[in-house]
């Protein structure tokens, strides 16, 4: 295969924009040189140098290997010489040589092969691999594809679906910054061999490989780093933390590498006491991964539970805890987009893999199999066992369902008389029982466990099911096999997990045919047509193992404290210190002078006790140069006097001081526990965890939990108010809408209502996202003009929005707007005269996904596609409501829209309705006062800081800073942290827009949970001019801006900055923004990014 050479374009050419894209399709072009000269080489020059090429493009391909001209995160200028052009600004452009003698047929393979490897570094499908004419209708390019494209394209699918050894792994640092691609399709990069996938259904899954170690990408697969793999079939991948680097000198040196999957992070994460009730696998499964990096994915579905207890466990095991519940089985996935990890998910499914009918047959495709059967399992009757019954000290004896009598004369499967704990099969017995002395046969008993369960009922049912389960000997069937889908390339070959399979083998005695699932699938990524299948009629559990290792440390950390009273030996110390005493080494001498002076020993020792005048004096050193030891351990009457103490249990009335450090370097997690009277932990605080298991308190205030039961009325005005107000009083009016909404408690069970001023204008984006309760959440615009969207995702409490008006504002710069001006996700929202403006490049006036909308008198214009679509099982009710769009209304099935009266007009069709979607309602299409239709005189121009300096006076430059630091802390010394804008990026789209005016302006800052006094620490704002970290001497800022509103722990928002900032930029009066408090108070810690916008008038 081809190896990729980088001659990058220098900077500054005006065929290197600059600029930087996030690469969503890849455009093929032909070179239109055909002199035998014109390879890649020669087009690098040509790119490097000529200063007439004005064009420009990321690779260039011939029969000899790939030049890549500019990094593909870049733009080029490929479809044009604009930097506005779709085709520049969405593509990794490819040329493909024509130069006379060359080999075109070696030239199109070697651009195949890089084709595949872009798609896979950046998720691009197939059907986004395009032409050149794609983009320009009149370009005849690329002249020599054009005629059999596609052929071109089904050679590229052919390539990854038939025969494809060239597998790619992608190696991420801890920081998920892609750092290389193991690969063995490139001469110049890394290989990989022996490499096994190897995943059992709900249980292992990991991942092995060896690779050379002299290659320089081996130093970035190091422990913790990750490893992604893309899946067979789907758009995903699986994502793995490498555990284990193991390095062998032989005749050459390699290493392996073992990788656990990156769900396993899951065992990390702990669920708190939960006890959620008649919740489906979905709901119990977001409350599982609240808090964690992974998000619920798909979820089939399967009914509710009625009861389901987590109780300071990790996630990973209350996630099997459902599995097992549900009896389904789990399947965990990552995204990945433009060589970053943007999505983890959890994947709840009935059943994984399907009834292919695929054969395993001897002498065709399977070269072993080795059958096993197991009955050491097996039992013929078992004993229930539910939840404990509460006692006067707690918990005692369980529940069991000796009062419950089953009769089969009653329909049921087995008799099971009234006083018996236990159910037994007698099926099972005749065939397993074991022989009495008399003849009879006896039962082989196991116990079933549910500690959840109350139902005797019930219990006897789930003890019933799971000896059916147990009743007969585990048969595991273990084949290595030939893969013909890789072989052959053919579909019907192919076999997944929990696909249900045939195995024949007519040489086994009797023979052998059995159809069974397949439970363990280990596939070679370098030898695709090699695999091992295992099939079994069980499934590996996982969740046993956690449960029963969780249980067994529950009991130890439960008496640890006990214990450590009994042992004591923190790092072993004093067992190495007792090992010590008992070798009987040292001696003793007396003196007038010294006392009592015991020493390790007598020629050179190293360490002495004396005892004299009262005092016990010890030392472990000399003084060097006067010879007489440090003696740095007092003990008299008053106590003990030391600069460290080792011990394991200390036992004291109270201890006094200024500082009490747990943890940190060289000592693991630190953790504080508090015992009541009777041994019980009340309270833990642990590192691991992140806070206190169980906190009782009189009022708990904090910036991540509240909760609320109170009906309040929050008060904004966008020209008077200030959000640093509390807005609860008319005259202490917030200056934000979003900022009222962040300031309402995640956990809300009263009526929250936000009024704004009459007939204000608002800029801003709303974000309505993650409420707990059955509270309300009202806001009341009362004819006021919101300038941007609403988005409101996954909340509990039900919304309302009435009498107003919402325009979507166009944006320009590096800001993406949402597909739908109004967008609501598995949440409620009754919108009340509510007119909503949509912009050109906005698919949806309102957008549903499995959420209840209610929609009375309410407007959409300007929707480039749909005025109001109900999706994923959403249910909309529409009352007399107006607008025009391509498409009026749509339901995509199982979705319902009802109501009745009018409905928004459709310019192709009134409804819609696609995937079995119902709309139900009896609507007069009406297009209504277009004149309200909003025509833009403003947009919203946005854009990211490049970078972050932050100088302290003690260090200058020098500081190992991970964010923006406003003050100081601790004596720390005072900061000044500079932000950094795109400022020629900003400059260049103030010329294309050429405004009218500034209306606002306004930054988004993050400020991080920690650091400083935890609620609201207003902003210090300064502007500065350098181009570049200065690095020398103390950075001297411009025009400040004053003390703003600022932020809490863990708060993001946008903060408004007077209109001139942004003139001062255009100006080239100032580069960026700055925080620095004059007096080193007000200490705060913030994120190392900024986002700035204005919103400019036309």
């Amino acid at each position: 295969m081809a190896s990729i050479t980088k001659n990058h374009i220098p900077g500054g050419r005006p065929n290197r924009p600059k600029l930087y894209i996030n690469p969503s399709c890849i455009v093929i072009h032909d070179a239109d040189n055909l002199a035998a000269y014109a390879d890649a080489n020669f087009y690098a020059n040509l790119l490097n140098t000529d200063d007439t090429a004005l064009n420009s493009w990321h690779f260039t391909v011939d029969a000899l290997g790939i030049v890549e001209h500019v990094p593909t995160d870049e733009m080029t200028l490929n479809t044009s010489t604009a930097t506005d052009d779709p085709g520049n600004d969405t593509s990794i452009s490819i040329t493909i040589c024509r130069n006379a003698g060359g080999n075109r047929g070696q030239a199109e393979q070697n651009a195949l092969w890089l084709i595949r490897y872009l798609q896979a570094l950046y998720s691009i499908p197939t059907k986004n691999v395009v032409p050149h004419r794609y983009f320009d209708q009149g370009a005849d390019c690329p002249k020599l594809l054009l005629p059999r494209w596609d052929e071109f394209v089904r050679n590229l699918e052919q390539r990854d679906t038939v025969i494809n050894p060239d597998r790619h792994l992608f190696i991420f640092d801890k920081s998920e910054i892609i750092r290389a691609v193991l690969t063995n399709g490139s001469p110049t990069a890394c290989p990989y061999y022996d490499a096994v996938h190897k995943e059992q259904i709900n249980g292992e899954n990991t991942l092995e490989f060896y690779m050379p170690a002299q290659h320089e990408d081996t130093q970035y697969v190091a422990t913790e780093s990750l490893v992604a793999i893309k899946d067979l079939d789907e758009e995903f991948y699986q994502l793995f933390v490498v555990k284990e680097v193991e390095e062998t000198h032989e005749s050459t040196v390699y290493k392996r590498v073992f990788c656990e999957h990156a769900a396993l992070e899951l065992v990390d994460e702990i669920v708190e006491d939960r006890r959620p009730e008649n919740e489906t696998a979905r709901n119990l499964l977001a409350i599982m991964l609240s808090g964690t990096r992974w998000e619920v994915g798909i979820v089939s579905e399967m009914g509710t539970v009625s009861q389901l207890n987590f109780y300071y466990e990790s996630v990973l095991s209350g996630i099997h805890k459902i599995i097992d519940t549900f009896n389904c089985e789990v399947r965990y996935r990552v995204k990945l987009a433009g060589g970053k990890i943007t999505g983890r998910y959890v994947d709840l499914l009935q059943s994984r893999g399907t009834n292919t009918g695929r054969r395993f047959q001897y002498t065709r495709d399977m070269k072993k199999v080795t059958r096993t059967a197991d009955s050491t399992v097996v039992k013929t009757a078992l004993y229930g066992r539910g939840k404990g019954e509460e006692s006067g000290d707690g918990y005692g004896r369980r529940i069991n369902f000796a009062d419950v009598i089953w009769e089969k004369a009653d329909g049921y499967p087995v008799d099971k008389p009234m006083g018996q704990e236990w159910v037994g099969d007698p099926d099972a017995l005749a065939t397993f029982g074991r022989i009495n002395y008399d003849g009879t046969l006896r039962h082989r008993f196991g116990i079933y466990e549910n500690e959840e369960q109350t139902d005797p009922e019930a219990l006897l049912r789930e003890t019933w099911e799971a000896l059916q389960q147990n009743k007969t000997p585990l048969m595991e069937y273990v084949m290595d096999v030939v893969d013909l889908e890789k072989v052959t390339g053919y579909a019907s070959e192919k076999v997944r997990l929990g696909d249900n399979v045939v195995c024949i083998d007519n040489e086994f005695n009797p023979p052998l045919s059995v159809e069974a699932r397949v439970i363990e699938l280990a596939r070679h990524l370098d030898e695709p047509e090699k695999a091992e299948v295992k099939l079994g009629n069980f499934l590996p559990k996982v969740s046993d193992t956690l449960a029963r290792l969780e249980r067994v440390e529950k009991k130890i950390n439960d008496k640890e404290g006990v214990w450590d009273s009994k042992v004591g030996t923190p790092n072993g110390y004093i067992d190495t210190l007792r090992a010590e005493v008992r070798a009987g080494q040292g001696t003793v001498k007396l003196s007038h002078h010294n006392g009592i002076l015991i020493t390790d020993n007598d020629y050179s020792p190293t360490k002495a006790m004396r005892l004299l005048g009262g005092v016990l004096a010890i030392a472990n050193s000399k003084d060097l140069v006067t010879g007489e030891w440090n003696w740095t351990t007092f003990g008299t009457a008053d106590g003990f006097t030391a600069d460290l103490i080792t011990a394991g249990t200390m036992s004291f009335d109270r201890a006094r001081g200024g500082t009490l450090v747990l943890g940190g370097p060289g000592n693991g997690y630190g953790r504080l526990q508090v015992y009541n009277e009777g041994g019980d932990v009340i309270a833990d605080l642990d590192a691991r965890v992140g806070g206190f298991r169980e906190l009782y308190v009189g009022k708990l205030t904090s910036n991540t939990i509240q909760v609320n039961y109170d009906n309040d009325i929050y008060y904004i005005d966008a020209v008077n108010g200030r959000d640093d107000n509390t807005g609860l009083d008319p005259s202490q009016p917030l200056r934000t809408i979003q900022k009222a909404i962040d300031k309402v408690p995640r956990f809300n069970f009263g009526v929250v209502t936000i009024q704004c001023a009459a007939g204000q204008t608002f800029y801003e984006t709303i974000a309505i996202q993650g409420y707990y309760g059955s509270g309300q959440l009202a806001i009341e615009l009362q004819g006021s003009v919101l300038n941007g969207n609403i988005a409101i995702h996954s909340n509990g409490m039900d919304v309302f929005l009435e009498d107003g008006i919402i325009n979507d504002v166009p944006l320009a710069g590096e800001l993406n707007g949402q597909a739908a001006t109004v967008y609501v996700t598995d949440s409620r929202l009754q919108a009340l005269r509510i007119d909503v403006n949509t912009n050109s490049l906005c698919q949806w006036g309102l957008l549903a996904a499995s959420s209840y909308i209610s929609l009375d008198r309410c407007s959409f214009y300007g929707a480039a596609d749909v005025a109001v679509e109900a999706g994923e099982g959403s249910t909309v009710n529409i009352t007399d409501c107006t607008g025009t769009a391509p498409t009026g209304l749509r339901a995509d099935g199982p979705s319902i829209i009802a109501g009745g009266g009018t409905a928004p007009q459709g310019d192709t069709a009134n409804t819609e309705t696609i995937n079995g979607g119902q709309i139900t309602g009896v609507f007069t299409a009406e297009a209504g006062n277009e004149n309200t239709k909003f025509e833009s005189n403003t947009c919203i121009m946005g854009h990211y800081s490049t970078k972050l300096a932050v100088w302290n006076e003690y260090e200058n430059w020098n500081g190992d800073y991970k964010g923006a630091i406003q003050g100081a802390w601790d004596n720390s010394g005072n900061h000044k942290s500079l932000y950094f804008l795109p400022v020629d990026f900003i400059k260049e789209n103030w010329y294309e827009i050429n405004p009218k005016s500034v209306l606002k302006c306004f930054l988004r800052l993050t400020r991080y949970a920690e650091g400083g006094y935890p609620k609201e620490e207003p902003l210090y704002l300064y502007m500065h001019n350098y181009t570049d970290i200065p690095y020398q001497g103390e950075p001297q800022l411009i025009f400040p801006i004053g003390i703003m509103p600022g932020l809490a722990w863990g708060e993001e928002r946008w903060v408004e900055v007077p209109t001139w900032t942004l003139t001062q930029i255009i100006n080239g009066n100032a580069k960026g923004f700055a925080l620095y408090s004059p007096n080193g108070d007000h200490y705060a810690k913030y994120k190392e990014y900024l986002t700035y916008k204005a919103v400019l008038g036309l």
